[in-house]
């Protein structure tokens, strides 16, 4: 993700680039939610495009964001921070945390004399594979439980739905996770989880995707009050995330029966028409006698 105006939102996409910042003014509760609890710049006057980067009406720092809450940065996958290049991500590191053994560390993987990048060495993979699990009775919950110190959010997760197995989650497993294939309807991962596990897909959750482990459907739950998550057996695995909505089944069932009644109407009403040229055509002709005075 840019700050500053460096990277701006949407056009990441248009040049293939991967940002969590977006320009959209419709999007799920629990990720609007999320991002202004724990995605916020601090000490900014309010306006509708703070999560661009934009520097209108701002007075505070997007990096000391990144850093001040640096673990739901990672949890989302922000590998790489792009900033001007007169701007220190280390040196304002430094400045939040003096204490060295709490002060995260980001090299520097680019730098010209417009834009600095650094690599953020703590971000989670894409997906990945925890086998330590809690619950909470709503995505709120799941959300506000996240925030407490000890959680470790790349190797434990919190669940609203209880798994099908009653398992003790002891934390020591877990296992790992590969991308084969992603796309905007379609993703494809193979895993392998040392023992029953969770597999996370750090995508937003919403209604509509569909799961297959080893080509069965399987539910799909909600990670963390946000993302999107699987429950595994021991062993390895290929699994399947379909973007199917009903809304899509039901505008398919709705277009084909419209096609329908079009084709039945020109069918019957092409026979009308040739029926009635027929009965003209074979009518007999009324016979006409001239007058005379």
């Amino acid at each position: 993700m840019g700050g500053h105006g460096v990277l701006f939102p949407n056009y990441a996409s248009a040049v293939r680039i991967e940002d969590i910042r977006y320009i959209n003014s419709l999007s799920p509760a629990p990720l609007h939610e999320f991002k202004n609890r724990y995605l916020e710049t601090e000490d900014v006057y309010y306006h509708s495009l703070w999560f661009t980067g934009s520097r209108s009406r701002g007075v505070g720092a997007i990096e000391e964001s990144i850093i001040r809450n640096l673990k739901y940065y990672s949890f989302l996958g922000v590998k790489y921070i792009i900033l001007p290049s007169e701007i220190d991500f280390n040196q304002t590191a430094e400045l939040i945390y003096p204490d060295w053994d709490e002060r995260p560390f980001f090299p520097l993987s680019y730098s010209d004399k417009s834009v600095s990048i650094y690599l953020n060495e703590y971000a989670t993979p894409r997906a990945f594979v925890v086998d330590k699990v809690s619950y909470a009775a709503s995505y709120k919950e799941a959300q506000e439980a996240i925030s407490s110190g000890e959680f470790d959010v790349s190797k434990e997760v919190v669940l609203e739905k209880r798994l099908p197995m009653n398992i003790d989650w002891a934390g020591q497993g877990a296992g790992n996770a590969e991308i084969v294939e992603y796309g905007a309807n379609r993703a494809v991962i193979n895993a392998s989880a040392e023992e029953d596990g969770v597999l996370v897909l750090t995508d937003t959750f919403y209604p509509g995707w569909k799961a297959y482990v080893d080509g069965e459907p399987t539910e799909i739950y909600r990670v963390n009050g946000l993302v999107r998550g699987v429950f595994l057996r021991g062993g390895d695995h290929t699994v399947e995330f379909r973007y199917f909505p009903a809304s899509f089944l039901a505008g398919l069932a709705i277009s084909g029966v419209s096609i329908s009644l079009m084709g039945l109407c020109f069918i019957f009403g092409k026979g009308r028409g040739t029926q009635e040229i027929s009965e003209r055509l074979t009518k007999p002709a009324k016979s006409t006698t001239n007058r005379g005075l």
